[in-house]
């Protein structure tokens, strides 16, 4: 169709909030989302799932991993276990990790707003508010560590290379 064509019927395409590419992406996922241990997606210990739920159709959306204490054990493991790798790449290092990774977020923040809005209710102008967005956090540590290369940050919070390495693909798909 052309661009007269599209002025005369006044015909729009799809909102870039719709939500069927969230529900197309929610079912190419089996609507079932595990924990990301180690870098691999692990069924939930104790084997409990919850209905993250629709408030504005009051239906599930998907089913989502049931944390136990088994399955924060296991994740302190797995972080522990990436620690000493994490801690031996220099601050640049680890900002360009970091970078890849609010790199990730940001490709994917229209369906991430969609999911949102879909999993709380909130409007999604406000799911997509830059100053509450999930995009912007990520954004800060690494432009901050980004900024001194030869420095040596000690991080406060043990951050798995694993996650950064594997396939956040995977989740993001």
């Amino acid at each position: 169709m052309s661009i007269v064509e599209k002025f005369v019927t006044m015909e729009y395409g799809p909102a870039l909030e719709d939500s069927r590419e969230a529900l197309v992406w929610l079912d190419r996922h089996d609507r079932r989302f595990m924990h990301f241990i180690g870098g691999t997606w692990e069924a939930p210990a104790e084997g409990g799932y919850f209905d993250a739920n629709d408030p504005s159709i009051g239906e599930p959306v998907a089913a989502v991993a049931q944390g136990s204490a088994k399955d924060v054990d296991a994740a302190v493991k797995a972080a522990r276990t990436a620690l000493p790798e994490w801690q031996s790449l220099s601050a640049h290092a680890r900002a360009r990790y970091l970078y890849a990774l609010a790199r990730q977020i940001q490709k994917h923040s229209r369906r991430l707003a969609v999911l949102e809005t879909m999993n709380n209710g909130k409007s999604i102008r406000e799911s997509r508010d830059p100053r509450h967005s999930p995009c912007r956090a990520p954004f800060l540590l690494p432009c901050w560590l980004g900024a001194t290369p030869s420095a040596r940050v000690p991080m406060a919070i043990p951050l798995a290379v694993s996650l950064a390495k594997s396939s956040l693909g995977t989740f993001l798909s």
